[in-house]
C-alpha cells in the first residue's frame, strides 16, 4: 500500500503510468487515499515525477535507486512538503471528474442549486417521462418552468435557413429535451452552451407513448435570478429598535434587489415593499454587516420574474 505520492510514483514508473495517467487519477479521485487534497497533488506530482526520472537516469540497470536504498527514516527527511493550498471548490472537483470519467462521483453539479431550483421550477425531468403504468403528469400546452444544466445542444436549420436547437437539460432527477425554435434561439442562444445552468419557461408538447418535450419561450441563466438581501433580527422588538437605522441605510442605496427581514425567534420572514429595494453590492452588504452583525446578513437568489 502507499500513503504518499512519493511512494506511489517511483513504484509505478515503467508500468504504463505516464504523467497524463497520474494527472487523470488525481482528477478522478483515485488517489484520494494518499496524503493531501487533489489540488496539492496536482501541484506536487510533476516535481516528484521529475525527481524520479532524474534518479532513474543516473542508476544503471541492476542497481537500486536512491528511493529504494533509503530506509524509512531517511526517506521521511527527503519527503517533499505539499504546497499549502486549499482543495478545489466543488464545481472544479466535479468538472475534473466529468472530464476524465464522463460522470460525477463526488456529487452532482446542481446539488448546491437545489433550493434555487425548487423555488423557481414548476416541473422536473421525471414529469416528462412517459410511463405506461401511470397517467400523464403534465398536459399538452401546459406552461411550466424547468431548471438544470445544458448537457447537449444540436443545431438544426429550417427550410428558411434559420437556426434552431434541440437542447437537453439535466436536473437532479434526469433529463428533458427542449425545443428552441428560431425566434427564441436568436434571443437566448448565449445561454445554450454546455454546462450553462438555466431556467426554461415554456409549453409542454405531449406525444403518444413518448417522453414529453418542452417548447422554450424564455430562458434565464441561474445568475440572472434576482438577488435578495436577508437581514436577521432576534425578534420583533429587536427589529423595531433597529427599524429606523435599517430604513436609513436602505434609502441610501436604492436598486433592484429585494430585502427580506427575518425574525430568528419565530422563524418568519417578511419581504419589504419594492420601494425598499436596494443594490446589493459588496460595499452595501458590508455596511449592513457592520450595523447588524456579520452573521445576520445573507445574500440569496430569489424567483425569476416571468
Amino acid at each position: 500500500t502507499f500513503s504518499t505520492l512519493e511512494e506511489f510514483i517511483p513504484r509505478m514508473e515503467g508500468r504504463d503510468l505516464n504523467r497524463r495517467a497520474i494527472e487523470n487519477l488525481i482528477k478522478a479521485g483515485a488517489l484520494d487515499c494518499l496524503e493531501g487534497n487533489r489540488r496539492q497533488k496536482m501541484y506536487a506530482f510533476p516535481q516528484i515525477a521529475d525527481a524520479v526520472s532524474k534518479d532513474r537516469r543516473k542508476t544503471t540497470p541492476g542497481q537500486m535507486s536512491l528511493f529504494e536504498m533509503m530506509d524509512d527514516g531517511e526517506a521521511d527527511e527527503l519527503l517533499m512538503k505539499l504546497p499549502d493550498v486549499e482543495e478545489f471548490d466543488k464545481a472544479e472537483l466535479l468538472a475534473y471528474e466529468k472530464e476524465v470519467l464522463g460522470i460525477n462521483i463526488s456529487g452532482h453539479p446542481l446539488e448546491e442549486d437545489a433550493p434555487l431550483m425548487q423555488k423557481n421550477t414548476t416541473a422536473v425531468s421525471t414529469d416528462f417521462m412517459w410511463d405506461p403504468q401511470e397517467s400523464e403528469k403534465l398536459y399538452n400546452r401546459q406552461s411550466v418552468v424547468v431548471g438544470g444544466m445544458v448537457v447537449e445542444k444540436k443545431l438544426h436549420f429550417t427550410k428558411n435557413n434559420q437556426a434552431m436547437a434541440f437542447v437537453t437539460i439535466e436536473d437532479l432527477y434526469g433529463t428533458v429535451e427542449i425545443l428552441v425554435f428560431p425566434r427564441t434561439f436568436d434571443r437566448y442562444r448565449q445561454y445554450l452552451e454546455p454546462d450553462r445552468k438555466v431556467f426554461v419557461a415554456g409549453t409542454v408538447s405531449l406525444e403518444d407513448e413518448k417522453d414529453s418535450k418542452l417548447i422554450a419561450d424564455r430562458i434565464f441563466a441561474f445568475e440572472d435570478t434576482p438577488l435578495e438581501v436577508w437581514i436577521q433580527f432576534m425578534d420583533m422588538e429587536d427589529y423595531r429598535t433597529n427599524k429606523e437605522r435599517l430604513n436609513r441605510l436602505l434609502s441610501q442605496n436604492r436598486g433592484e434587489d429585494e430585502v427580506v427581514v427575518y425574525l430568528k425567534d419565530s422563524g418568519r420572514g417578511k419581504r419589504l415593499a419594492p420601494r425598499f429595494n436596494v443594490s446589493a453590492d459588496p460595499s452595501f452588504r458590508g455596511q449592513l454587516k457592520q450595523a447588524f452583525g456579520e452573521n445576520n446578513v445573507r445574500l440569496r437568489r430569489g424567483k425569476i420574474r416571468i
